[in-house]
């Protein structure tokens, strides 16, 4: 029963799709057309791209220093999003808001899985100092009812599953990397609420990563404000570091 439910929300999203094809930020552009997505590209290949295949067990993805809780830029900064991989069956779409405004209004749509390759990406813009950047992942383009934050407590969950029962679930794992002077940032998320039968906590549902560079060549433009162990932050920028030694 469960599943042909879960088959009509997957027939509406793609009907949602069509009628939302422009996004808020930006044209999407494709794998390798700029100088900037080649370097991407070959950084995937070598960091990223290993890392989640290190961290996947039995079809699950379970890194062991992700962090998750608000992200703050500690300078002016340029970010790009890039699309990595799905393993979902919805057709999940990511977001972005800034400094904690989580009305529909201040949520913009970057991309749905549906409308991009692996490897194509999205400037989102320069933010100045001081902004927190609030990613999000609309389940199934918006027809499942479900809007998961990089900031828990504000998870928005299906009633049918127990509105608001997710606030207690981390539906993303966030990794850091760096390389000459930008961070990287890979966002996994699981698109299934917490009551779902169907739920797995796999965390390979959408995978993302979010270039930040710094305006003013400071090697490390995030400071987090985490809502977990920071053992966990520097236990990723180590072994990241090790990678790319």
């Amino acid at each position: 029963m469960f599943i042909n439910k879960r088959l009509a929300a997957m027939v509406a999203g793609i009907m949602v799709i069509v009628a939302s094809a422009a996004y808020a930020y930006g044209p999407i552009q494709a794998s390798g057309s700029d100088t900037q997505s080649v370097n991407y590209n070959v950084f995937q290949a070598s960091t990223i791209t290993p890392y989640i295949n290190a961290n996947t067990s039995g079809g699950k993805y379970q890194p062991v220093a992700a962090v998750t809780g608000p992200l703050t830029l500690a300078q002016a900064s340029s970010v790009r999003l890039y699309f990595v991989a799905s393993d979902a069956g919805f057709n999940n779409r990511i977001g972005l808001s800034t400094n904690g405004d989580y009305t529909s209004s201040a949520a913009k749509d970057i991309f749905a899985r549906n409308s991009v390759n692996a490897g194509d990406f999205v400037d989102l813009g320069t933010f100045a100092a001081g902004t927190t950047l609030d990613f999000y992942l609309n389940a199934n383009n918006g027809a499942y009812g479900a809007l998961w934050w990089n900031t828990t407590l504000q998870n928005i969950s299906p009633a049918i599953f127990g509105a608001g029962s997710d606030q207690t679930l981390e539906h993303i794992k966030i990794s850091t990397f760096s390389q000459d002077g930008k961070t990287y940032l890979l966002l996994a998320w699981e698109d299934l609420a917490k009551n779902d039968p169907s739920q797995d906590l796999d965390y390979n549902d959408f995978f993302a990563v979010a270039e930040i560079i710094p305006q003013l060549g400071v090697p490390e433009p995030l400071t987090y404000l985490i809502m977990g162990s920071m053992l966990g932050v520097g236990i990723v920028i180590k072994r990241s570091r090790r990678r790319l030694a």
